[in-house]
């Protein structure tokens, strides 16, 4: 399990345009998460919000964020990820 945190900047101005949601996507495919953005950030920018708990499967490679806005704009970041195991308890961390 992996806690997601992702840093959003877009130009809000209220209501009629704003940053609603970012969402995990697995090798291009497979839907991980999605992280709703529940009202416009116009004075706090850029801002981060976090997904814990997203179970990564271990033979995913790389993972998109795509960002979208309320009047359908998207943004996307590509993360290639390493794993590497913890000593002390056997957990796995992803590395950028």
């Amino acid at each position: 399990m992996f806690d997601i945190a992702v840093t959003v900047r877009h130009d809000d101005t209220g209501w009629e345009h704003y940053a609603k949601e970012w969402v995990i996507v697995a090798d291009g495919e497979k839907q991980l998460g999605k992280r709703t953005l529940h009202h416009p950030h116009v004075n706090e920018q850029p801002f981060t919000r976090y997904l814990r708990d997203v179970l990564i499967p271990a033979d995913v490679k790389r993972i998109t964020i795509h960002a979208t806005c309320n009047l359908g704009d998207e943004s996307n970041a590509y993360i290639l990820l390493s794993r590497r195991q913890h000593a002390n308890n056997n957990k796995q961390e992803a590395e950028d």
